[in-house]
C-alpha cells in the first residue's frame, strides 16, 4: 500500500473543506477525517459530518455545494456518501490503468513472477514468503491461467508438484510428468489420493527434521543442516487443489476426511516445504474457514457475487471486475496477472519456446557462450544482444565462467541436451 504518499495532499483537504463550508454560510461541522486506499488501489480521503449539530442536511449536499469543494480542491471529484452516515468522499488517486494483456516475462531463479500490480509495479516474490494460496475466480476469468503459471514456474524450479483438478480442465497436459510426486488427481477418488499422498509426505519430512540435530523452522534451514550433516536435501513441494471446494462438499463437507486432511496440510505443511494452493469458482465460509487464516495468499477474480469476494479477500468488489485476468489481492490490491506461457511443459527448464530454440543454437554452434559475435550471427544488434545477456545472466539462464575469460555461458542445467 501506499497511502502515506497521500499524506500532504489528505492535511491540506482537511484544512480546504470546512474552510469552503463557512464560505457558503454554512457551519464546519466536519467530525473527522479519514484516509484509505481501497484494494482496488484507489485513494480516498472522508470528511464525516456531524449528524447531530446538522439541522438540515440539504445545504450540505447540494450540487452546487459538492462543486465549490471541488473547485476548491482543484477539480477533485467530491461525492457524496451514506453508506455509514453522511460524508464526503473525494478521490485523490487516478483510477488505475493496467494492460489487459500481460505476457509472461521469463523465469528467473528463486522468484516467482505473478503480474502488475495498478500502480504499473512488477509483483514477484520468493516461494517462501508467498505462503499458502486462496484463488477464487469465475470461468473465463484467469483462475486456471494463474495456477498453470505458477506451476509453469515452480517446474523451472525443480519443486515437486501434486495436482488435483477434478474437471480436468486446468492440468491435462501434466499426466505423467515426471514432477509430478504421485498420479494426477482428475477424478473424486484420485484428488482424494492427491490429498492423502501430501499428507503422508507432511508426515515423513516432519521425521527427517526430528532426525536431524538442531531447530529447523523453514525448509531452508534444514536443508542448510543436512548438506552439512549429508544427509538428504528435500525439494519443495507445491500442492495445487483446484475446485476445491466441490472436492470438500462431494466428500462429506466441513467435517469430512478430506477437508480434515487439507486443514492439517494449511496448518503444518509450510514449515516442511510444502505449499498449498485452494482454487475454486465459489467458496462457502464452513468450508473455507478453518483454513483461509492460513492463506498467506489470497487472490480473487471476477467471481459471482459480492459475498464469494468477502470470504476470500474481507470485502467486496471483484464481482465487478471485467477484464481476463483482473484481480484484486489482500497484499498487492489491484493487479492484472501475466498470461501463462505456451506451454512446452516436459521440457522443465522455464523457457518460452523460442528461448529454448535459442539455447539449442548457442550450444550447437558455440558450445553454450554467449558471444556478441554469434548473437550477431543469429540476428541480434549490440544493443539487443546486450539487453539479453544482463537479462538471462539476471535470470540465472547464463553464467560467467571464470576458467573461459569470464565468458558468459549457459547455466549447466541449460548446456547440455535435454
Amino acid at each position: 500500500m501506499t497511502i502515506n504518499r497521500y499524506m500532504p495532499q489528505a492535511q491540506a483537504i482537511a484544512r480546504i473543506i470546512p474552510q469552503t463550508l463557512s464560505q457558503r454560510g454554512l457551519e464546519p461541522v466536519i467530525t473527522r477525517f479519514m484516509l484509505t486506499e481501497t484494494l482496488q488501489g484507489e485513494a480516498w480521503m472522508f470528511a464525516v459530518l456531524d449528524e447531530q449539530r446538522v439541522q438540515r442536511l440539504e445545504p450540505y449536499t447540494t450540487p452546487e455545494t459538492l462543486h465549490q469543494i471541488s473547485t476548491a480542491l482543484h477539480g477533485l471529484p467530491v461525492l457524496v456518501s451514506n453508506s455509514t452516515g453522511i460524508r464526503y468522499a473525494i478521490l485523490l488517486s487516478r483510477r488505475p490503468h493496467l494492460p489487459t494483456n500481460l505476457p509472461f516475462p521469463g523465469w528467473r531463479r528463486g522468484i516467482l513472477q505473478i503480474g502488475q500490480s495498478a500502480h504499473g509495479t512488477p509483483i514477484s516474490v520468493e516461494w517462501e514468503s508467498l505462503g499458502h494460496i486462496l484463488v477464487a475466480g469465475m470461468t473465463g476469468a484467469g483462475k486456471s491461467n494463474l495456477l498453470r503459471l505458477l506451476v509453469h514456474q515452480a517446474q523451472a524450479e525443480n519443486i515437486q508438484l501434486l495436482l488435483a483438478d477434478p474437471d480436468g480442465r486446468s492440468f491435462p497436459y501434466m499426466a505423467g510428468h515426471s514432477s509430478l510426486l504421485g498420479p494426477l488427481g482428475s477424478t473424486l477418488e484420485g484428488c482424494a489420493q492427491v490429498i492423502t499422498a501430501a499428507l503422508n509426505e507432511m508426515q515423513s519430512r516432519a521425521t527427517l527434521f526430528t532426525g536431524l540435530p538442531g531447530s529447523h523452522d523453514t525448509l531452508d534451514a534444514y536443508n542448510v543442516a543436512a548438506k552439512q550433516a549429508g544427509q538428504i536435501m528435500l525439494p519443495r513441494l507445491l500442492v495445487v487443489v483446484d475446485e476445491f471446494n466441490g472436492l470438500v462438499q462431494a466428500s462429506g463437507g466441513p467435517r469430512g476426511a478430506l477437508a480434515q486432511q487439507l486443514t492439517r496440510l494449511a496448518w503444518g505443511g509450510r514449515k516442511f516445504g510444502i505449499q498449498i494452493v485452494l482454487a475454486g469458482q465459489t467458496f462457502e465460509k464452513d468450508i473455507v474457514g478453518p483454513v483461509r487464516d492460513q492463506m498467506t495468499t489470497r487472490i480473487c477474480y471476477r467471481v459471482a457475487t459480492p459475498s464469494i469476494a468477502r470470504i476470500v479477500l474481507g470485502e467486496g468488489g471483484a464481482e465487478r471486475l471485467k477484464a481476463p485476468g483482473r484481480a484484486i489481492s489482500n497484499r498487492w490490491g489491484l493487479l492484472q496477472t501475466y498470461r501463462a506461457p505456451e506451454l512446452e511443459v516436459h521440457k522443465g527448464d522455464g523457457l518460452s519456446p523460442a528461448e529454448r530454440r535459442l539455447v539449442d543454437r548457442l550450444r550447437a554452434e558455440n558450445d553454450g557462450r554467449m558471444t556478441y559475435e554469434v548473437l550477431g550471427r543469429l540476428g541480434y544488434s549490440r544493443r539487443s544482444a546486450d539487453q539479453l545477456r544482463r537479462d538471462w545472466e539476471q535470470r540465472g539462464l547464463a553464467v560467467r565462467r571464470p576458467e573461459l575469460d569470464n565468458a558468459l555461458c549457459l547455466a549447466d542445467f541449460l548446456n547440455k541436451p535435454v
